[in-house]
């Protein structure tokens, strides 16, 4: 998965061709990200220069919805699990039922 900064907004995708000339590359748009808020898009392909090209993974983790991960290991009581999903910064508590 790669990234590219296009504005203010960011485009994920995943590569589909790679250029030989002109060091282009073509991507497979599925994600946006605008004002902060991850966007899940229908899959359009886009061409972009290869040095504007950033890997993803991070910013997927970043952005990604965890909350009923969250929420399944606090019902759980799983604290491993919920320090993981947290990065450790949440104060770990369990939900009574």
């Amino acid at each position: 998965m790669g990234s590219v900064a296009v504005g203010d907004d960011i485009v994920i995708g995943y590569i589909t061709t790679i250029t030989l000339y002109g060091g282009q590359v073509e991507i497979k748009r599925v994600a946006s990200v605008k004002d902060g808020e991850l966007k899940w898009l229908v899959p359009t392909r886009a061409l972009f220069e290869s040095y504007r090209l950033q890997p993803a993974d991070n910013l997927l983790n970043e952005y990604q919805d965890k909350t009923v991960l969250i929420d399944l290991a606090l019902l759980t009581k799983n604290k491993e699990c919920f320090e993981e999903l947290t990065g450790g910064k949440q104060k770990w508590h369990t939900m009574e039922q």
